[in-house]
């Protein structure tokens, strides 16, 4: 749907592009669901908005908020400090999220 809607001209033959509409937010959630449909989100967001793979863990992060974003906080800081390996790719960041 979210495509359908970008993809739609709008009347008239004006050269606006349509507004994509943002993601909504995640609060870290202990919801398969909650969680599931947030990555869902984002990954539409990312193709239509052309958002590149290099661009896509430090869009992300924006949306999150509560609890996800602390324990988003908390795992940058133990990446530097407890040398856990650093989050750099989308595939590595939803692993983590889910676990």
């Amino acid at each position: 749907m979210l495509k359908r809607a970008v993809a739609t001209v709008p009347m008239g033959g004006g050269t606006s592009k349509p507004r994509i509409p943002e993601p909504k937010p995640f609060g870290g959630a202990k919801s398969f669901k909650e969680l599931e449909n947030f990555l869902w989100d984002m990954e539409q967001y990312f193709g239509v908005a052309r958002i590149g793979v290099d661009e896509q863990v430090n869009i992300m992060t924006m949306y999150l908020y509560g609890d996800a974003k602390l324990w988003w906080r908390t795992r940058i800081k133990d990446d530097l400090t407890v040398g856990h390996p650093k989050i750099e790719t989308w595939d590595h960041l939803k692993q983590e999220l889910k676990e």
